[in-house]
């Protein structure tokens, strides 16, 4: 039996010019403003029944110089060989390996190392 998916046709695209504040009154939501700052909108959808149905829009920008460096700090992780999957890993593997009798990675602190294993665990 096949899995159906269930659409929320009620959800609308927001469009929102990114130069222009957002309205202070909306018409036909509920609405208000959390101990945090965060302003919340809440709209009563006919479909689908019984069912919340939820969207977030936010207005982020993100300044050229962050991009870059960004960028920078991609590139630099794909040079290295090091890409935040790898090193989260090695940090893994200390905690798997921990009082057991099997055989850890070696060098897991000096980087990539091909198929080299050691015969102790500290």
């Amino acid at each position: 039996m096949g899995a159906r998916r269930q659409g929320f046709r009620s959800l609308k695209l927001a469009t929102v010019a990114m130069d222009e504040p957002l309205a202070e009154k909306p018409v036909g939501v509920d609405y208000g403003v959390l101990d945090n700052g965060l302003t919340y909108y809440v709209r009563c959808n006919p479909k689908p029944r019984m069912r919340a149905a939820l969207a977030l829009a936010v207005k982020v920008r993100v300044s050229s110089e962050d991009l870059e460096k960004e960028r920078g700090a991609v590139l630099e992780e794909y040079r290295g060989g090091r890409n935040a999957a790898g090193r989260m890993q090695d940090a893994h593997w200390v905690l798997m390996f921990q009082g057991s009798k099997s055989n850890l990675p070696l060098a897991l602190d000096r980087g990539p190392v091909g198929n080299s294993f050691s015969s102790t665990v500290k």
